[in-house]
């Protein structure tokens, strides 16, 4: 079985989920699934396929604890604006503070 990357955005923020799947097409529709159980059926009407990419997990996906504790002293180490905490099973979300520079 391959994994894909699967990605689903109705503007500027995105969800792209990690799946196992046979080929793209059921990438698209297990993602879909993890997508509504996230944000609910309604919601997830709203939201457009982008992309299915075949990757190949080069990533090593970590327990909860370490990720929690790379992501803590890199923020500290750097003095980083930041905020993060227990988000959804499966998934650690971390926001960064910036300042938007002018182009």
């Amino acid at each position: 079985m391959k994994k894909y990357k699967v990605s689903y955005e109705p503007s500027e923020a995105v969800y792209e989920y990690v799946v196992e799947a046979d080929d793209e097409f059921k990438a698209e529709d297990k993602a879909y699934e993890m997508l509504q159980e996230a944000i609910g059926w309604d919601g997830a009407k709203d939201w457009c396929f982008v992309s299915a990419e075949e990757i190949e997990m080069i990533q090593k996906v970590r327990p909860r604890s370490e990720v929690e504790k790379l992501v803590t002293d890199f923020v500290e180490e750097n003095k980083i604006s930041a905020t993060y905490g227990k988000d959804s099973e499966g998934l650690f979300v971390v926001n960064f503070v910036v300042d938007e520079e002018e182009e």
